[in-house]
Order: structure tokens, then C-alpha cells, then sequence
């Protein structure tokens, strides 16, 4: 866990009242870097039953060393959204479309566990009025 996330879950815990708890969602460690890009999904395993609250890290495949670009949890659904900016995939500014791939986990109660490692197709991909780029990714099954 970057450590910026435990810096935030501590400043959250420090400010809950007794019997709350913390339901992490959408949660992402790069807000500050830009929102050129976002990207959707969902997530469900092959019976088509959606994924809740998995952990869904996102990655852009490269040829030497792969980039971290963000980490998010699935609604209940099984919904996933993340902005990202250029800089967390584009090295040197070269790079203009991240190669996406996700990695997958499933929390057993005590940590997350890789369930899954995908790199699915884009099912549409859209450029808005503002030059922000969009991909769907649909329906992820793992």
C-alpha cells in the first residue's frame, strides 16, 4: 500500500466515532497528477456475478518496466472508474496512449489477494470536447 494511503486511512481513523467503520471506495493515490485520461469497467466472474469491493489496479504494459497509474475499489456492482494524468504512463513525454492492463484482488479478511492479471480490449474509446480521452472496458470477466 502506497504510503500515501496509510497516511489517509490513519487521518480517517483518527477522526471516526465509536462503532464506525472505514469502507474504502475509489480510492486513488494520484488525484494531484491529472485526469486527461479515465477509464470504466466492471468487473464479474464467469457466472456473471459482479465483483464488489475488489481492488482493481491499473497498469500501462511498457517495454522495459511497467507503470503504476492508480488503484480503485469496485462498487458493488462490480463499477470501477479512475482519472489518471499523462504523467503516470508517459515516460519522457514519448508516450501518448497507455497500454492498459489490470491486476485484480479479492479481500480474505484480513489482505488483499491477485485473483486475476487481465489486459482486456477497449471496448470504445472517446475523445471529449475538453481533449479528455475516455475508455470503457465494459464488462471484465475474471
Amino acid at each position: 500500500i502506497p504510503a500515501k494511503w496509510n497516511k489517509i486511512k490513519k487521518m480517517l481513523i483518527d477522526h471516526l466515532l465509536p462503532n464506525e467503520k472505514i469502507v474504502p471506495l475509489a480510492i486513488s493515490d494520484i488525484e494531484n497528477m491529472g485526469n486527461e485520461f479515465k477509464l470504466r469497467g466492471t468487473i464479474q466472474n464467469e457466472d456473471g456475478t459482479a465483483l464488489g469491493f475488489h481492488k482493481v489496479i491499473v497498469m500501462d504494459k511498457d517495454r522495459f518496466q511497467d507503470d503504476y497509474i492508480g488503484a480503485v475499489i469496485s462498487d458493488e456492482k462490480g463499477d470501477f472508474t479512475l482519472s489518471f494524468g499523462k504523467q503516470t504512463f508517459s515516460d519522457f513525454g514519448l508516450e501518448q496512449e497507455p497500454d492498459i492492463y489490470f491486476k485484480i484482488f479479492k479481500w480474505n479478511g484480513s489482505q488483499f489477494i491477485e485473483i486475476e492479471k487481465i489486459m482486456p480490449e477497449v471496448s470504445k474509446r472517446s475523445v471529449t470536447d475538453d481533449k479528455h480521452t475516455i475508455y470503457e472496458f465494459g464488462v471484465i470477466t475474471v
